[in-house]
């Protein structure tokens, strides 16, 4: 049996299921392919530079931003390329950046990463993107940010690259690694008891941890009176942070000092190198001033001591 006699016994339904399969195919495909360029290339995007840690520029791109704000700047061509330049993103310190672009349909997602060595710091950076092969239309851009403070609203908006072509977008964001009117600020927030042993008799020494702008401070072998009302002077001055511990007594004090361990905590303070400073006032003369300049970048945590001639222990 020929060819044209297998066309002629084909059932007429099976035909037109046959035409409408076809049809539908048609319909699919040009539906997935909505955002591609004028030659049916498909839209793809890639980081291309960013910035050093803190560096507010990068390749060709001079602008710049308060940096209590995250924001993209973008332009598009008119042939099918799309810049992004995401202006002050949040990432670690040392870090190497990296994103992931995915295009679909008229959302463009760039969830942004990193990788390799930690340190105890974030800080801000400026990443520039290109995106080939996209037709003018409207598109919904989301960054997936690695740090977003939280109740911060996520870096998302829309982009009519028809009829607004270039463009800028700001965020405020309300907590470090960005620069807000939130200054640092500390308090004492406990103590111990009265001391009778330590195994830093005759020293007084503090111990600092440092983690995502947070510097909690134990001054260890602090002397008060016995009968103390815990009360202490914060001051952050520039790179200089003074504790001043104050001997106010309780119903008049006690005929008596001691040895306490007082807690201290500074918030919202940038990494970088302080010199922190306690005023005792049971100060023994001839002893050296509790004073040591630290460096939150490089030693988050440690203790640094100084003798003591004179200790209730």
């Amino acid at each position: 049996m020929d060819l044209q006699t297998i066309n002629f016994k084909m059932n007429p339904i099976r035909v037109a299921v046959v035409v409408l399969a076809i049809v539908g195919a048609m319909v699919v495909i040009t539906g997935c392919s909505s955002s591609t360029d004028g030659g049916g290339n498909q839209p793809s995007g890639m980081l291309i530079d960013y910035s050093g840690c803190g560096i507010h520029t990068v390749d060709k791109v001079a602008q710049s931003f308060s940096l209590d704000q995250d924001c993209v700047v973008y332009e598009y061509d008119g042939e099918g390329t799309l810049q992004l330049t995401h202006f002050n993103a949040g990432f670690n310190c040392c870090t190497d950046l990296a994103a992931d672009i995915d295009i679909d349909n008229n959302v463009i997602t760039i969830t942004e990463t990193e990788s390799g060595d930690y340190c105890h710091c974030l800080c801000l950076y400026n990443l520039e993107y290109s995106i080939s092969n996209l037709s003018s239309g409207i598109y919904t851009v989301k960054f997936v940010e690695m740090y977003l403070p939280q109740g911060d609203d996520t870096l998302q908006f829309t982009l009519n690259l028809s009829t607004a072509p270039i463009g800028d977008i700001c965020f405020d964001r309300s907590s470090y690694p960005w620069q807000t009117e939130i200054y640092p600020t500390g308090s004492l927030t406990d103590s111990s008891e009265c001391k009778d042993y330590d195994t830093l008799a005759n020293r007084s020494c503090f111990q600092w941890h440092y983690s995502a702008g947070t510097l909690s401070l134990r001054h260890i072998n602090a002397v008060l009176n016995c009968c103390p009302v815990f009360v202490a002077d914060v001051s952050i001055e520039g790179s200089n942070i003074i504790i001043e511990e104050i001997d106010s007594l309780y119903n008049g004090g006690c005929d008596c000092i001691c040895c306490f361990d007082l807690g201290y905590e500074i918030l919202n303070l940038p990494s970088g190198e302080y010199t922190i400073t306690f005023l005792e006032p049971y100060l023994t003369n001839g002893d050296d001033i509790l004073r040591y300049t630290v460096n939150l970048y490089f030693d988050p945590e440690g203790i640094y001591c100084v003798q003591r001639s004179n200790l209730p222990l």
